[in-house]
């Protein structure tokens, strides 16, 4: 009653947002200040997630099923993998502002 199997099991999605910049609103110009960073993360709803793979070379074999178990494995043998889990995706995004001379001059000029 009311169980509720974990996110490995089920599979879940996240997305996650990364925006970086040095641009400060007071020294935009510039571009001269620290590197900022900006998180954002999302939960998306998904039935689930799998990964199926075909695993023909025992050394691929080695990290999902023990040495012993595939020592008698020929050469034609193969294993099949249904994974679930959780899958992550990243969008990063962002500027990095330099110090432009030019644009300097001309902001300088105009007050």
């Amino acid at each position: 009653i009311g169980h509720r199997e974990t996110y490995r099991t089920s599979g879940m999605k996240l997305r996650v947002r990364v925006h970086y910049t040095n641009i400060q609103p007071w020294w935009s110009w510039t571009g001269m200040g620290d590197v900022g960073y900006h998180y954002e993360v999302e939960v998306l709803p998904a039935q689930s997630v799998w990964r199926s793979l075909v695993l023909r070379r025992k050394e691929d074999m080695r990290a999902w099923v023990s040495a012993d178990k595939i020592e008698a494995f020929a050469e034609h043998d193969r294993i099949l993998i249904w994974a679930d889990g959780i899958q992550i995706d990243a969008q990063v995004t962002g500027s990095v502002g330099h110090l432009d001379m030019r644009s300097l001059l001309i902001l300088l000029a105009s007050t």
